[in-house]
């Protein structure tokens, strides 16, 4: 009787384990060229894609609401959104920031 449960419940941890393993593997590719910049997000290969004009592209750094909390990256295009490495440390964040400040402006 404990048996089948018992199957179910490793089968259900090992599912647990194979998509929080999959997600360590998450990344964001960002590319500048002259005038556009494209960042494309995926765990393999790219399923999704934000490009902007370098003109139009504003940094936006948002303040964490706690002192436990990293900063928002964002990056605010002519008609889009994106917020940069989430998954990333403070740390992290702040070396980003500094390398993203020289091509895009900060608002």
């Amino acid at each position: 009787m404990i048996l089948p449960f018992a199957g179910i419940e490793i089968m259900v941890l090992l599912i647990v384990m194979y998509r929080v393993a999959r997600q360590c593997y998450r990344k964001q590719v960002i590319r500048i060229s002259a005038d556009k910049i494209r960042v494309e997000q995926g765990v393999t290969q790219p399923h999704s894609v934000w490009e902007s004009e370098l003109f139009w592209t504003r940094m936006i750094v948002k303040k964490p609401g706690h002192a436990w909390h990293a900063p928002k990256v964002i990056l605010r295009g002519r008609h889009e959104v994106i917020e940069i490495g989430a998954f990333l440390t403070e740390q992290e964040k702040n070396e980003l920031i500094k390398k993203l400040r020289p091509f895009v402006s900060t608002t």
